[in-house]
């Protein structure tokens, strides 16, 4: 069964000063990307400009997963992601390892995902870029976990990026006008929900 399943919230801020109608910086993308279950490729050298960073999350198992006997085959160092076949016959018994701007493992926190993914599209936003997260993988993977949480601590990224953009309108001394545009979608079985 092929299911394509992805959610996208899309902040666009144009920061004007009073009378002005062009945006004070060019409108040049700046995108993160959080996945769930995708392969990455060898990460550029620090302080390189990147415009897409990747971000890897891996849930933990679920109480189905745990009472079939199933266990986890990925562990992390810093943005390492290793996935270690359980019998040893794959790869010559070594970990496959994957290289990613972030790498979360079940142990991590919304917080944790929103200070590294969601606050620097934020920060970009405000300096006049406009800037996407999107969540990308499998069905049950963990994406609307990440991107809409539940209440609280465990809010997600779009409540977290939301409450941050309008804090920072509302905090803002000088006069400005600010757009808002935010688009938020869905895609099942290759449908746009």
């Amino acid at each position: 069964r092929r299911a394509t399943d992805s959610r996208s919230i899309t902040a666009h801020a144009r920061q004007r000063t009073k009378g002005s109608r062009e945006p004070r910086h060019s409108a040049a993308p700046s995108t993160a990307a959080l996945t769930s279950g995708t392969k990455g490729a060898t990460m550029p050298a620090t302080g390189d400009a990147v415009n897409v960073k990747v971000a890897l999350r891996c849930r933990p198992l679920s109480k189905k997963e745990l009472s079939e006997g199933d266990r986890s085959i990925f562990t992390k160092d810093g943005n390492v992601a290793r996935l270690q076949d359980p019998d040893g016959r794959q790869n010559g018994g070594n970990p496959i390892e994957f290289g990613f701007d972030h790498v979360y493992d079940a142990d991590s926190t919304q917080l944790q995902v929103y200070e590294d993914v969601g606050k620097p599209v934020v920060d970009a936003a405000f300096a006049g870029f406009n800037t996407t997260v999107f969540a990308y993988g499998q069905t049950g993977s963990g994406k609307s976990w990440s991107m809409t949480g539940s209440s609280g601590e465990n809010r997600g990224l779009i409540p977290r990026i939301n409450a941050e953009i309008f804090a920072r309108i509302e905090a803002s001394s000088e006069e400005k006008l600010y757009l808002v545009q935010c688009s938020y979608f869905e895609i099942y079985n290759e449908i746009v929900y």
